[in-house]
C-alpha cells in the first residue's frame, strides 16, 4: 500500500468538503483502471494548513505519464492506443456511476 500527502492545503470548511467528496468519489468507484483507495483523513496542521492523506494500493512500477512525457519525450501510437483505451474505460467506468473527473491531466495518468 502507498500513502500520498497533500501538505499546505487551505484549511476551510470548503476545501475539507471538496477532499472528503473528492476522496469519497473515489472509494465508491470500483474499475481495474483505477487505483483502489483503502483509507483517507484531513487534518488541521498549524492552524491555518491541512493535511490530507490517502491510502490506496501498490502500482508495482507505474509511473506517471507525465514522468514518460518529460524523459522521452515521445510514446509509440502502440502505446498511446493502450493508455488511451485504460484512460477511457475508468472514466466511462466514472461517468457510469454518476460521476465526471474534472481534472484529467498527464500527472494522474499512472502507467505501468
Amino acid at each position: 500500500m502507498n500513502v500520498f500527502k497533500f501538505e499546505g492545503a487551505k484549511d476551510d470548511d470548503e476545501t475539507r468538503a471538496f477532499v472528503k467528496k473528492t476522496i469519497g468519489t473515489l472509494k465508491a468507484i470500483d474499475s481495474p483502471a483505477m487505483v483502489r483507495i483503502h483509507d483517507s483523513n484531513m487534518f488541521s496542521a498549524f492552524g491555518s494548513t491541512s493535511c490530507a492523506y490517502i491510502v490506496f494500493d501498490t502500482l508495482s512500477g507505474a509511473i506517471d505519464l507525465s514522468w514518460i512525457i518529460d524523459r522521452i519525450g515521445h510514446i509509440s501510437a502502440k502505446s498511446c492506443r493502450t493508455i488511451f483505451d485504460s484512460i477511457f474505460a475508468a472514466i466511462a467506468q466514472m461517468h457510469q456511476s454518476g460521476f465526471a473527473h474534472t481534472e484529467i491531466r498527464t500527472q494522474n495518468i499512472l502507467v505501468g
